[in-house]
């Protein structure tokens, strides 16, 4: 008998990295409660999932890393970075981002209140993607941007 040279998951994973390589979930305060937009990070624009992208993200566990952003009146834009160390699923996600994003949300309205410019928070954001990897503030600000064009369009 002779033994395997490979692994059927190290495969998959190889697979599924590279499905989901370019691929992020954006959500923007401004496009309503629990609406989400896939978006190419390489192109920067929304895009459709193909059904074995869907199916990766829905029912495999990744080591999502989420950029939070709460944006406030005088353009600036207060982030943190939660790289979540166990593989989850993306329905497991929400309660994980719910609770960070309040906590930052509350660290920024300490903030802006101990300034004292009269300065309020404008909008909020996150940016979920399936895999480590780090995201510049003026990339976030592009991504955040493209997935609100789509709501504007769909407006129109």
């Amino acid at each position: 008998m002779t033994t395997r040279k490979h692994s059927i998951q190290k495969r998959r994973n190889k697979m599924t990295d590279i499905l989901l390589r370019t691929v992020a979930i954006v959500h923007h305060s401004a496009l309503g409660y629990g609406e989400v937009r896939t978006v190419d990070m390489k192109l920067e624009r929304v895009s459709l999932l193909d059904r074995y992208q869907a199916g990766a993200i829905a029912e495999w566990a990744h080591p999502w890393c989420v950029f939070m952003a709460v944006l406030t009146d005088d353009k600036r834009m207060h982030t943190a970075v939660v790289n979540l160390s166990a593989p989850m699923v993306q329905a497991d996600l929400t309660a994980t981002l719910e609770e960070e994003h309040q906590r930052l949300l509350a660290k920024v309205k300490i903030e802006i209140g101990l300034e004292g410019k009269g300065v309020q928070v404008h909008s909020f954001g996150w940016i979920a993607m399936p895999r480590q990897q780090d995201i510049e503030d003026e990339k976030a600000e592009r991504l955040f941007a493209a997935a609100l064009r789509t709501m504007r369009r769909a407006a129109a």
